[in-house]
């Protein structure tokens, strides 16, 4: 990918000392290369798997309120069809 930066930073510099210059004046061609970086792609299938075992759990504990168990289990952060929500428990 190729694009022009300016600096900003440059421009008004020289426009506080009341030189007059443009942007262009400034402008540099660059080359950038970007990519999926790995951290990214680990991070979001960590997150896919949560969600996975989130909406495994709700689902398991749903079908048990279904049949008529009164405490099914729902998962911590859930928001059960009928019932309060499921706070977090803090660690300790």
């Amino acid at each position: 990918m190729e694009g022009v930066w300016s600096d900003r930073t440059a421009y008004g510099d020289t426009h506080r000392r009341g030189d007059r210059v443009s942007l262009e004046d400034l402008a540099e061609c660059e080359l950038v290369t970007s990519s999926t970086l790995p951290c990214w792609q680990e991070a979001r299938r960590a997150l896919a798997d949560a969600y996975r075992e989130l909406i495994g759990a709700f689902r398991e504990a749903a079908e048990l309120l279904k049949r008529g168990d009164p405490e099914p289990g729902f998962p911590p952060g859930s928001f059960p069809p009928g019932m309060p929500y499921v706070p977090h428990q803090a660690p300790g």
